[in-house]
């Protein structure tokens, strides 16, 4: 619907570069932030895909 000129939708900036086409944005005001959390029961514990992303989304904070 968006695409078509008849919706409208809140997406973040990662997602719409995968759209090609002339989209018409907006920043809101205020500005929104989200809040990641992962729970694993320990570190040692997990495979080494889950110990990677822990520490690719540690290091980027």
């Amino acid at each position: 619907m968006v695409k078509q000129g008849v919706g409208v939708s809140v997406l973040p900036a990662l997602i719409l570069e995968q759209f090609p086409g002339a989209y018409e944005y907006r920043l809101l005001d205020p500005p929104v932030n989200r809040t990641l959390g992962i729970g694993v029961r320990d570190r040692k514990s997990c495979g080494p895909l889950a110990r990677f992303i822990i520490k690719f989304i540690s290091e980027k904070i």
